[in-house]
């Protein structure tokens, strides 16, 4: 054309001077052809809509964040309610965004602004997302330089299963599979310097570094405590669950947590979330029916101490109301995951009522004559005494204030109490003797004497046996006793009435003394000193009395056992003179700790 240089061939010379192209020629006035109509190159859409784009993105976003954190609150606070299933269903919820907020998280192309825009109102409106559309619309763009390799890669490509280890055939190759997995993502978070994810990886590793050492050592290791990366097959252990990935999904490629079908398919994905790590493993399990019911027998004493309050019981009520507030310690206790020991709770509020009301003892007339009739006979008798011995326990244990005990003893006798009613229907209806067996129980007793309170001691004088004395048919007799005092305080001293006319005289003589149980020197005195008896002889006209013999009770059994009550000689110094003296002491609880006695029983159980 006119004014252009002429075309650059190699191997031509360069000419020496191009003058330069007239300025203000114009071009021939042609008439346009079709093909100026269609520009060759699309033009981009201008910088300002691209930047409300974004603007929108970021608003949108954070709306994300937000409704997705008051799926988070919802969840905690039901859980804390004990609701688990609204708990599960704001976790679903809460799962759900996560997908969506980490695909808005990166740059959208425009050509997608308008689909997650519309995506995204509908989770915000609580409507399902279709998140196959959105692949779909991904995986059809062309490469640009504007959308990042690694989202590109995120929205289109599937996860490839060959990527996954192999499936482990024994426990350890599958522990050090995911060892080796989670101790590369912490390297590679170091190496990113993202610090928290470092910390969290790290504690994984120590968590699968402490199975591998249990596991050696042929202990069991929590299954359900470790998390599985994704792809990984579950633990090979024979009944138990494998755990599933407790880590959110990071991306919208669909894997392990989006099972889109196959490429030639345009079925939607459906998404699969994990639970909340706090409550996977809780439902169903031990703690949980221990916590239900223990609330559930709370609300029964709680209900009971209303209806006795209206019937104007209100000692009963007091009763039911302590035994109520008895239960929140051990609530507590299962809610924090401990075990709890079910066999010291209260009975039943009314089970008590009917059990100590009298009951009816079936003769053995009233049963078939006959080896069956001494066979019900005997074990009703035996039920009898168990029913007897559960009540008297009970007491006791109420008495010394041991209430997990005695509610042990209470379930034992509700337990015998149904067992007997079984025996006494079977019996009157003629029907076969019920199955049963007898089982060697051993309790724990703790002796006390609850009648006496901390600071009484009692000292029973009960009888002499066979005074060697040279008038044995005309003696009078009586016992002087000195109790030691610690310090310099005064001994306490009393005696008991004369018994005439005898050598084996009975006395029942009962002092109650006053003890300072908590002075550490009356404590030592125990272990140093004695309880002094002395028998006299009253004596006649214009005669004083003469002393028969000596007794020495040592106080230091007393230490451990509640009830000394034993026979002593009489003594002239170190010399026995013939003949004994009963006595027998007696305080509430043993000085230095208490009297715990092992008590057997043979125990029948009606099948």
């Amino acid at each position: 054309p006119p004014g252009y240089a002429p075309i650059p061939v190699p191997g031509t010379a360069k000419p020496a001077s191009v003058p330069p192209p007239p300025q203000a020629v114009a071009p021939p006035s042609v008439a346009p052809s079709e093909e100026d109509n269609h520009p060759a190159v699309p033009q981009r859409s201008p910088l300002p809509s691209v930047k409300v784009s974004e603007t929108s993105q970021q608003e949108k976003l954070t709306l994300l964040l937000q409704k997705q954190n008051q799926f988070k609150a919802s969840a905690l606070k039901a859980k804390e309610d004990g609701d688990l299933q609204l708990a599960k269903e704001n976790l679903r919820q809460f799962r759900s965004l996560e997908p969506l907020i980490e695909a808005m998280k990166i740059k959208i192309p425009d050509e997608l602004v308008l689909k997650f825009s519309s995506a995204v109102d509908d989770a915000l409106a609580g409507r399902p997302v279709d998140l196959s559309a959105l692949m779909s619309a991904s995986a059809s763009l062309p490469a640009s330089n504007e959308v990042p390799p690694d989202a590109q890669r995120a929205m289109t490509e599937p996860t490839d299963s060959s990527d996954d280890p192999p499936a482990p055939a024994t426990i350890m190759e599958a522990l050090e599979q995911r060892l080796a997995k989670f101790q590369q993502q912490e390297e590679n978070a170091k190496a990113e310097g993202n610090s928290g994810k470092a910390r969290r990886m790290g504690r994984i590793v120590k968590q699968y570094q402490d199975a591998i050492k249990l596991h050696r050592a042929g202990k069991p290791f929590p299954v359900d405590e470790l998390p599985t990366p994704p792809g990984f097959a579950p633990i090979p252990v024979s009944g138990v669950s494998s755990a599933v990935p407790t880590g959110p999904s990071l991306t919208l490629s669909p894997g392990k947590r989006l099972e889109p079908a196959s490429p030639s398919s345009s079925s939607p994905a459906t998404p699969q979330r994990s639970p909340l790590p706090s409550l996977k493993g809780v439902e169903g399990t031990k703690q949980e029916k221990q916590l239900k019911l223990l609330l559930q027998k709370q609300k029964q004493f709680k209900e009971a101490a209303l209806k006795a309050k209206q019937d104007g019981n209100l000692q009963l009520a007091k009763e039911y109301l302590r035994q109520y507030k008895s239960f929140d310690p051990l609530i507590e206790a299962a809610q924090g995951g401990f075990p709890v020991d079910l066999t010291t709770l209260p009975a039943t509020p009314g089970s008590s009522q009917v059990i100590e009301k009298e009951y009816e003892i079936v003769k053995m007339t009233d049963c078939l004559p006959g080896t069956t009739s001494e066979m019900y006979n005997q074990l009703i008798t035996d039920l009898h005494q168990q029913l007897k011995l559960c009540m008297e326990t009970r007491a006791h244990f109420k008495a010394i204030g041991d209430v997990a005990n005695a509610n042990k003893f209470e379930q034992l006798a509700v337990s015998s109490k149904k067992d007997l009613d079984t025996v006494k229907i079977a019996c009157n209806k003629d029907e076969p003797i019920p199955k049963f067996h007898y089982e060697r129980r051993t309790f724990d007793i703790v002796r006390c004497n609850t009648d006496l309170t901390d600071n009484e001691m009692e000292i029973s004088i009960l009888q002499g046996v066979n005074y060697n004395v040279p008038n044995p048919k005309e003696i009078d007799t009586y016992v002087r006793f000195e109790f030691p005092a610690p310090n310099n305080e005064e001994p306490k001293r009393d005696k008991t009435s004369t018994v005439y006319n005898t050598n084996n005289p009975a006395y029942d003589a009962k002092f109650m003394i006053s003890i300072p149980r908590s002075n550490r020197n009356f404590q030592r005195l125990f272990r140093r000193h004695a309880l002094k008896l002395e028998v006299w002889s009253k004596g006649g006209f214009l005669r004083s009395d003469s002393m028969v013999g000596t007794v020495n009770v040592k106080l230091l059994p007393l230490e451990t056992k509640c009830t000394v009550h034993d026979s002593f000689d009489l003594m002239d110094g170190r010399k026995p003179l013939g003949g004994k003296l009963e006595v027998k002491i007696r305080i509430r609880h043993p000085i230095q700790s208490k009297q715990v006695e092992q008590l057997q029983e043979k125990w029948l159980v009606v099948d």
